[in-house]
C-alpha cells in the first residue's frame, strides 16, 4: 500500500492557489523588512560574485548583463515587478551568472541568503512559490527564444511594451510616455537585430 505522502497527486491537484502564492511572497517580504528604493544605474550584484542575497522586485525593473571572455558586454534579459533575482544561485551555492542593474527607478526587497535558505527549509509555502517562480523563469527564457519566430518589427513592438508597462505601470486607461531606459545598441541585442536595422525599424514605427 502507497503510503498518502508518496501518492502521485491527481491531474489539476496540488497548485498553488492565488491566496497560497501570495502567501509565498509576503513571507518572503516580511523576512526583507521594508522594500528599498534604488535609483536608475545600480549594481545589486555583479558577475562572478558571491550569491549573498535575493532581491525580489517590487515596482521597476531590472537588466541582466553578461560580459563574455572577450570582454564584451550583452544585455541578456530585462526583469519587472514581481521577479525574484539571485535566488538560484543563492540555492546552488553558486556565483551569479550575470549581473543585475536597475534599469529605472525601483524598490526592491533584498534578503541575505542564510535567512533566504532558512525560511525556505522550514516553510513549504515558501519552498512552493519559489518552485513555482523558478518555473515561471524558465518558461520566459523559453517565451524569448520563441520570440525569435516574431518579425523584427513584432518583437520590438513587444519589448517596448514590456518597457511602457513597467515605466508608466500602465492600465490602457492612459496615455503613455516610454522615456530612453535602454542604449541603442541594448535594444538592438533584446530584439536580435543589428543597431542600423534598430534604426530602421524605429522609423519605420514612427
Amino acid at each position: 500500500m502507497i503510503p498518502s505522502s508518496a501518492r502521485p497527486v491527481p491531474s489539476g491537484e496540488g497548485h498553488l492557489t492565488d491566496d497560497e502564492d501570495r502567501s509565498g511572497r509576503d513571507a518572503l517580504c516580511r523576512l526583507a523588512g521594508a522594500a528599498l528604493a534604488y535609483p536608475s544605474t545600480v549594481e545589486l550584484f555583479g558577475q562572478g560574485d558571491k550569491a549573498s542575497d535575493v532581491y525580489l522586485i517590487d515596482d521597476g525593473m531590472v537588466k541582466l548583463i553578461h560580459i563574455g571572455e572577450n570582454g564584451q558586454e550583452m544585455i541578456v534579459g530585462l526583469r519587472a515587478s514581481g521577479t525574484l533575482l539571485g535566488s538560484a544561485a543563492v540555492i546552488t551555492g553558486e556565483e551569479y551568472p550575470v549581473s543585475a542593474v536597475t534599469l529605472i527607478p525601483s524598490r526592491l526587497y533584498r534578503i541575505p541568503a542564510a535567512a533566504f535558505l532558512q525560511l525556505m527549509n522550514i516553510n513549504p509555502v515558501v519552498s512552493h512559490y519559489l518552485l513555482r517562480q523558478e518555473g515561471k523563469e524558465i518558461l520566459a527564457q523559453l517565451g524569448q527564444l520563441s520570440g525569435f519566430g516574431l518579425s523584427a518589427q513584432q518583437r520590438l513592438e513587444r519589448l517596448l511594451e514590456q518597457l511602457a508597462q513597467a515605466v508608466n505601470n500602465a492600465d490602457g486607461s492612459r496615455p503613455i510616455r516610454l522615456p530612453l531606459v535602454l542604449k541603442q545598441w541594448e535594444l538592438a541585442q533584446l530584439v536580435a537585430v543589428t543597431p542600423q536595422h534598430l534604426s530602421r525599424l524605429m522609423k519605420k514605427m514612427k
